[in-house]
């Protein structure tokens, strides 16, 4: 008897529901926590995309975007001579230094924002612009080698539910 092969046809859209497509993001650690919730939330109606985050500064996440190494950069303000990195905050007791209120609120970190001229770090302070000091997170990307999913994940970081997402952790959403 010979062996038999059984060739069923393949519908389209098979092959990639079987195969886990990844994203990799990379730049600056003040991104990090805001978009690990953000691709949770991303991931969870879309199993098949695995988003890879990793830190190497703003002006790196910048650089390897335009260059297509990654698929999306994280970018905030290029950091000054002499500053150290956030966690330098947690070691010193009575530290004074610059952080996010995101990344307080989601890390849950036991750091006190300061007001300014009597004006606390509020959303609506931020909005109206009282709030001075603010910091703008964003995304980059090169849009001839950003895949599908790249393009769906920027388009949920406009939608409602990453709006509340955002809200809900001390963030302004995207306008």
């Amino acid at each position: 008897m010979l062996p038999s092969i059984v060739v069923l046809p393949l519908r389209p859209g098979d092959i990639a529901a079987q195969a886990p497509e990844g994203l990799r993001f990379a730049g600056c650690d003040a991104n990090l926590a805001i978009t690990r919730l953000l691709g949770r939330a991303f991931t969870r109606t879309r199993p098949h995309v695995r988003i890879q985050l990793e830190t190497v500064g703003s002006t790196n996440g910048i650089a390897l975007a335009a260059a297509g190494a990654i698929h999306i950069g994280l970018s905030s303000r290029p950091l000054r001579d002499g500053e150290e990195g956030h966690e330098a905050l947690l070691m010193l007791p009575f530290a004074l230094g610059l952080s996010d209120l995101g990344t307080i609120t989601i890390e849950r970190l036991p750091i006190k924002a300061l007001t300014v001229d009597g004006v606390a770090p509020t959303l609506e302070n931020v909005a109206s612009g009282r709030y001075p000091f603010v910091k703008t997170l964003a995304f980059v990307w090169r849009e001839d080698v950003l895949p599908a999913s790249g393009r769906a994940f920027v388009e949920f970081v406009r939608s409602p539910e990453a709006a509340a997402i955002l809200t809900a952790h001390g963030y302004l959403p995207v306008p």
